[in-house]
């Protein structure tokens, strides 16, 4: 397929042009041809290494909440389902280093009433609100959902005649909290470092390069590549992370060996202390931490930083009963049908 890659160029492409669903259509995955040249072209430099070490503070930011949040739920009851917890996280992070907002999944209702504290340039959402619960309807697939793709792929001209499409009102939503964090991008010079900072340096500079690359990478053409970040990244790194967290707690041994390495590599950067702060480079050199975990860029830094915390700062068992998982299909990934149920036992510092 290298050899002869201009038989090989483009995937499969459904008509999903009508309506919402346009969003899912101008995702770089749906791009074809030229299209999808002159879009990569735009879009790759931003998953450089230097531009993604510029959202790794975020990425760390709720790493500690996560453990933080896992450790108080430990004390309180038997065992943590650190699937839900690796699903919040993965929602936190994706919703701070994409839409550029705080979701707050982790943090409950405590900064529900603090919105008028915040900074102008930030909006803030707590675990319960439209953010998390839209997200989670937007991975959510049933049999509706499946007879519309179904349909969609087999019959296109029947859904553009009824006017059928497939996703819902949550793409809206995402729509509506893109724009409005681009245009307070625009008015303000607040810079975060994260995915729209960066999309919106690769349109350009200059008046004469937005005009340029203004066709490729229109208002639209940002809200769907901001959705295919929470696309690729929200399942498929919380399964990443309940699968690797599994099996360390089953292995004991290599868990140990994890957490020794990772405990080298705090000193070696002389950040030994509250938090564990581990630099970048040191997530970036732990061999065995990268062994563990085996995904895309993002999402690989995104649940090695999560699991180096983790694994610092607790000891990880299976709770009784645990010893097998039952695994389900989701939307392109397999995951834990019920969870991955682990005791947590804090590491005391010395």
């Amino acid at each position: 397929m290298v050899k002869d890659f201009d038989h090989f160029t483009d995937r499969r492409t459904f008509q999903l042009k009508q309506g919402r669903d346009k969003y899912l259509h101008n995702m770089l995955s749906g791009k074809t041809g030229h299209e999808w040249k002159a879009l990569r072209s735009l879009v790759s430099p931003i998953f450089t290494s230097g531009k993604i070490k510029h959202m790794y503070p975020l990425v760390c930011k709720n790493a500690n909440v996560l453990v933080a949040h896992s450790l108080r739920q430990a004390a309180q009851q038997p065992y943590v389902d650190m699937k839900v917890n690796f699903g919040c996280y993965s929602i936190d992070t994706i919703a701070s280093c994409a839409f550029g907002i705080e979701c707050n999944s982790l943090g409950g209702n405590n900064n529900s009433n603090n919105n008028s504290n915040n900074n102008s340039n930030k909006n803030t959402w707590d675990g319960n609100s439209d953010f998390a619960r839209n997200a989670d309807v937007f991975f959510q697939k049933g049999p509706r959902k499946i007879l519309k793709f179904l349909a969609l792929s087999m019959f296109p001209s029947i859904t553009r005649l009824f006017n059928l499409t497939y996703t819902g009102p949550e793409v809206d939503f995402f729509r509506e909290v893109i724009e409005k964090a681009l245009a307070m991008r625009r008015e303000g010079d607040v810079k975060r470092g994260d995915f729209l900072d960066l999309i919106l340096e690769a349109r350009g500079t200059t008046k004469e390069e937005q005009f340029k690359n203004k066709e490729v990478l229109s208002d639209d053409s940002i809200v769907s590549q901001s959705m295919l970040f929470l696309v690729t990244g929200y399942d498929t790194t919380a399964s990443a992370l309940s699968f690797c967290s599994y099996e360390l707690a089953r292995n004991p041994s290599e868990q140990q060996r994890l957490r020794d390495e990772l405990r080298g590599l705090v000193v070696k950067e002389g950040k030994e202390g509250d938090g564990y702060n581990l630099t970048y480079e040191a997530i970036m050199e732990a061999k065995f931490l990268n062994a563990c975990m085996n995904a895309m860029r993002f999402a690989l830094l995104e649940a090695m930083v999560a699991l180096a915390k983790l694994v610092l700062s607790a000891e990880l068992s299976l709770s009784p009963g645990q010893d097998t998982l039952v695994l389900e299909l989701g939307p392109g990934v397999i995951r834990p049908k019920h969870g991955v149920k682990l005791v947590l036992k804090p590491i005391v510092k010395e």
